[in-house]
Formats: C-alpha cells, structure tokens, sequence
C-alpha cells in the first residue's frame, strides 16, 4: 500500500485579477471552480482508476494514504498559496481528517539570478496526510490562503474535491 500525493495547481494572477474582493473570512472560505485551478497526481499512474478536473477515482486496495499539496502556477513565486484546512462533507466517513505535521529543516534557496548560486535557510517544511477508511464516494474541501505582491493575505479558497475509492 502507498501514499498518492494529490496537488492543487492554481492558476493566482488570473485569479486575483479576476477576483479582486474574495473572502477575507478564514472559515468561510470562497469556493474555486475548475476554472482556476486542475489537479495534477504524482506517483504510480496505475493507482489512479479515473481523474477529471476535481473528480479523482483510486482503488483501496493500492491506495492507503492520501496527502495534498497546493500550490501557484509559477511554484508560489508569484502569488503563493498555504494550504491550512482540510473540510469533509457531514455523513462522509471515506477518510479520517486530514493531520498536518510541520518541522524546521534546513533547506537552499536561489541567492542570485543563477539558480545554482544558493544559500543554506531554516524554513518550516508542513506536511500532510489522511488515511482511505473504507470504498465510497465523497466530497472534500481543500482550504488554502493565497497573498498578494506585497505577501499579504489576499484571501481565503476551498477547491472542492471528489473522490471515489472503489
């Protein structure tokens, strides 16, 4: 058994130029349609038994874990995100609640134009996973922050999810 990480890919520029008044409410997050953001699967390709915009279809038998990660189009260069929620629909019992796990590790980061030019940072490394409990289907909400050009929370987003696990 494994862990399928699943990523969030958010198209911010256009969504923050689109959108520029969004929730500034933490539980109360806006919801993000298809339009602006995709879901991209890393890991063994045959786990997957089905992935279209938010719907994703795995078999218990080859999948135990599931972790997320959100993310910019530009590799959170541009307007980073910070992923601080996971929501499960009332009545849904396909997964256990999502833990995150931070700790500080050390790390590189570009110095100069030259990527290979770099120094050594502490950064604060989050991770996260929920353990598949039985076969259904569900509906999940990813919560996550986006911020501005100027590292400012610009506001508040759930990216629902649907999953089957057959």
């Amino acid at each position: 058994m494994s862990n399928l990480q699943i990523n969030i890919v958010v198209e911010t520029s256009l969504l923050l130029e689109e959108h520029p008044n969004v929730s500034m409410d933490i539980d109360n997050p806006a919801p993000l349609s298809n339009h602006y953001a995709c879901l991209v699967i890393t890991g063994e390709k045959e786990k997957i038994k089905g992935l279209k915009k938010n719907k994703l279809s795995v078999e218990r038998t080859s999948v135990d874990e599931l972790s997320f990660n959100v993310v910019s189009v530009s590799g959170n260069f541009d307007n980073p995100v910070v992923l601080y929620d996971f929501t499960v629909d009332e009545g849904n019992d396909i997964l256990e609640p999502l833990s995150i796990f931070s700790t500080e590790i050390d790390t590189i980061v570009p110095e100069r134009f030259n990527p290979l030019e770099t120094v050594a940072v502490k950064r604060v490394f989050s991770t996260n996973k929920c353990t598949i409990l039985t076969s259904g289907k569900g509906s999940f909400g990813v919560r996550f922050a986006v911020f501005d050009d100027d590292l400012a929370i610009a506001g508040y987003f759930e990216f629902p999810v649907l999953l089957s696990v057959k």
